[in-house]
């Protein structure tokens, strides 16, 4: 009895773990990260086609933004493979001048090197402070 019971806990273990995966999100989904006035963005690049075959034209990623007015592109990013695959933690600059204090929508996407641009990753917003408090009274 006392197998059976050890085996169905290791069975309901075993169970668990795997709905946990499944569960948890993407650790490396696009992220990004305010320092001061520097924004560091994190991401993996795609290692796949939009209809899953295997990715072996990879030339770059873009990191776009928007504070409200126009989608911007910040910078290209190139592969780090043409298979795709790399951890990407690179930053990124934008306008936020002194005195100014802004919103700062970020994505990615990924461009073959046909030029073909993929859809967007999920969005991440981060607010930037430049803008000093008023003096004390």
């Amino acid at each position: 009895m006392r197998n059976a019971t050890m085996t169905r806990s290791h069975g309901l273990l075993l169970l668990a773990l795997a709905l946990a995966l499944i569960i948890t999100p993407n650790a490396h989904a696009f992220t990004a990260k305010v320092t001061g006035v520097t924004i560091t963005v994190e991401y993996d690049e795609p290692g796949f086609n939009a209809d899953d075959s295997a990715l072996l034209d990879l030339d770059h990623t873009s990191i776009y933004y928007n504070m409200g007015a126009a989608d911007t592109k910040a910078r290209d990013v190139p592969a780090s493979a043409k298979t795709g695959n790399g951890h990407i933690q690179i930053p990124v600059d934008v306008p936020v001048l002194a005195g100014m204090e802004r919103t700062v929508n970020l994505w990615a996407t990924a461009s073959d090197e046909t030029g073909n641009e993929s859809g967007r990753s999920n969005t991440v917003t981060v607010r930037v402070d430049r803008l000093p408090p008023g003096p004390p009274k």
